[in-house]
């Protein structure tokens, strides 16, 4: 082979497009991606919705799962959950009126998503286990949420995880209804 036939076809390949499939797509991206995630739930307010200005309360919690974008839009997200939170009469200035829920269970965020933003209904089941004060009860029952939401993902690799659930809970069989909003903090991998 000759230096001209070697310099003629290194010309053509510097010069000439590339083929490109045009089946195949760019991988996906930020929330289009499949993969999992954790969320830390630093702080919500919740009340209860029979009297909501007598019984406040705060959460914090954590949760996680794994994330399956389907389609061009479709999204699912399929995890558990653990979370905490105090209820407290502000009529009264002791702990007299104070009343723990420790919860856990599965949840699904069925939705819609970008690259960017991920919003969603939100389902959950689980165990709610009620601790009060000064008498020190507790006892365990079912809990459902229903509820919807909407998260994002910043940064370059659209890895962190910012969002905020309004939802609508009741534990039975003794119904403790309660409305709370959650707002968290994530990270995908």
């Amino acid at each position: 082979m000759s230096i001209d036939c070697v310099a003629a076809t290194l010309a053509i390949a510097l010069v000439a497009p590339a083929t490109v499939d045009p089946a195949a797509e760019p991988a996906p991206t930020g929330l289009r991606a499949p993969g999992y995630y954790v969320h830390v739930s630093p702080g919500g307010f919740t009340f209860l919705t029979l009297r909501p200005f007598d019984y406040l309360g705060y959460l914090w919690g954590l949760a996680g799962g794994r994330f399956i974008p389907r389609g061009k839009r479709l999204a699912i997200a399929v995890g558990g959950f653990v979370e905490h939170v105090v209820i407290q009469a502000p009529r009264y200035e002791d702990d007299t009126d104070r009343y723990h829920f420790v919860r856990t269970g599965p949840e699904l965020r069925v939705g819609a998503s970008d690259e960017r933003v991920f919003g969603y209904g939100l389902a959950r089941l689980g165990v709610d286990t009620m601790f009060g004060q000064p008498g020190g009860f507790g006892f365990v029952q079912g809990l459902f949420t229903l509820g919807a939401g909407v998260q994002g993902a910043f940064g370059s690799a659209r890895r962190l995880l910012l969002g905020l659930e309004p939802a609508f809970e009741i534990s039975f069989p003794v119904p403790w209804p309660l409305a709370r909003v959650r707002t968290f903090i994530g990270v995908r991998f």
